[in-house]
């Protein structure tokens, strides 16, 4: 859809019984055309968002070396301050100096093999010399998260859905993201690029602005409007992780923020609120008579291209095994057909081969989870050169532009094991099958583990099966495991 301005939802219509209905239609509607819009009569007292803003102001007009005593780099649950450049997006640096706050609580204990991601809870850093912006960013934290849980309701009512539907995602400790954030006028940075286009990963995005114009909505491609500041508002948008809890329907839509001019500058306060560290992200089907028409065009994706396990900064989630079209399986399933179209050779009938088929799947779906612009492919060691994987993936989707991909592929140890044909030695020292005829005298599977790591700690785990015939054309097939 084509929008000048994003639209404004009032809150109050919610607890209005005679405008209830039309307020979760147009909520509905926003959320599903644009993915965006303005919440006003939200609640959280003026008085409090103005202490916010004055003690983020406070925050950023500290030392360097004050600022550096919280950096980021001092947390191991990625919390604190970030200069600016210090991140990238889709390869250029982010002119943005930010400070992150999560929820107030205790670290885990963890064992050394526990999963990256449950790193995220743990206590904040709180810097010496402003005392004062911790119990305020904690009670705006509290207040955010109150009517991020009414807003998330008000959602599953918009679906038809019960009020609770959404409940079990966040449980009694959902993930809370506080960002405070500067970017300063472009005769600092000369960049355009605040922050560079980019979804958000969460259930909802809160954004309170200043009176600096800069974040900006690409409502069709290549088409970008700007989300001007509004007086009393929150800028709300959905994240991915509402996108696939509804199945797609709800629209996790891509912006960016345009750096100040000179000598200006912009602040912003962001809230994210996700699912719980340990939920799992089941799926809901839309009715029927909401699809656009070019959904009911697409042709259903087969199920079992939608077996795959995912792994996400908000914790564990699957995909469903039922039948029917999906967000992410759609995805797999056109990536598949894609890749199976190529003749595969003899000669190249490898591992390494099978790794690159691989990459080319996960990075089709890591596009939906979440922004490829800080991707790196990861698992434990390296048998194929980045240049290769690179030139290959670019061949599936020019659009991508990685700048670190490692990867590394890995055989059914046990299938192959119980052949006779190799000793439990052999998968420690050789990546790859060097005795192809072996390797092609039976079916085998290669499988394959690639982490999409997001800022060190946003991660996605696909495994996913290549199954290879023995006799020509030597055309292989990629399978999820079941």
């Amino acid at each position: 859809m084509n929008a000048t301005t994003l639209p404004i939802l009032d809150l109050a219509r919610y607890a209005d019984p005679a405008d209830k209905a039309a307020f979760l239609a147009d909520l509905r509607h926003a959320a599903r055309d644009i993915g965006f819009f303005y919440l006003i009569n939200h609640g959280v007292d003026d008085a409090l968002q103005y202490e916010v803003q004055r003690q983020s102001q406070r925050f950023f007009a500290l030392d360097e070396a004050q600022k550096q005593q919280v950096a980021m780099i001092h947390s191991p649950h990625f919390r604190g301050y970030n200069r600016a450049a210090s991140e990238l997006t889709r390869g250029q640096p982010d002119w943005r100096e930010q400070f992150d706050i999560g929820a107030e609580r205790p670290a885990l204990t963890l064992s050394d093999d526990a999963p990256r991601w449950q790193r995220l809870q743990g206590p904040n850093l709180w810097p010496a010399a402003l005392p004062s912006l911790k119990p305020v960013l904690l009670h705006w934290q509290q207040q955010m998260t109150q009517v991020g849980i009414r807003l998330l309701r008000a959602f599953a009512e918009a679906l038809q859905l019960p009020e609770n539907a959404f409940d079990q995602l966040y449980g009694e400790k959902p993930n809370e993201h506080i960002k405070l954030i500067r970017y300063p006028g472009q005769q600092e940075t000369q960049s355009s690029q605040g922050v560079g286009a980019h979804k958000d990963s969460g259930f909802l995005s809160f954004l309170l602005q200043d009176e600096q114009k800069g974040l900006q909505v690409e409502v069709a491609p290549g088409e970008w409007i700007d989300a001007v500041p509004l007086a009393g508002s929150f800028v709300v948008n959905i994240g991915e992780l509402l996108e696939l809890a509804t199945n797609g329907y709800l629209r996790a839509t891509v912006h960016r923020v345009v750096s100040p001019p000179a000598q200006q500058q912009r602040l912003s306060i962001a809230f994210f609120l996700g699912a719980s560290l340990t939920r799992w992200c089941r799926f809901t089907p839309c009715r029927p008579s909401w699809r656009v028409k070019r959904e009911a065009g697409q042709r259903p994706a087969q199920s079992a291209a939608a077996r795959c396990r995912l792994e996400l900064s908000q914790g564990p989630s699957a995909f469903p095994s039922g039948r029917g079209g999906t967000l992410l399986s759609g995805r797999v399933s056109r990536t598949r057909r894609a890749i199976d179209r190529l003749t595969i050779t003899k000669k190249e009938h490898t591992m390494k081969y099978a790794a690159f088929k691989l990459a080319g799947v996960a990075l089709s779906l890591s596009l939906a989870w979440t922004s490829a612009q800080a991707a790196a492919l990861r698992v434990a060691a390296d048998p194929v050169p980045h240049a290769e994987i690179l030139n290959y993936i670019k061949k599936i989707d020019p659009s991508l532009d990685l700048k670190v991909v490692e990867l590394t592929s890995g055989v059914n140890a046990n299938e192959l094991l119980a052949s006779g044909d190799v000793d439990a030695n052999y998968f420690q020292h050789v990546p790859y099958l060097k005795d192809q005829e072996k390797a092609l005298g039976k079916t085998f599977a290669v499988a394959a583990t690639v982490h999409i790591e997001r800022w060190e700690f946003t991660r996605i785990s696909i495994k996913i099966s290549h199954h290879c015939r023995k006799t020509p054309p030597w055309r292989c097939r990629i399978t999820p495991p079941t």
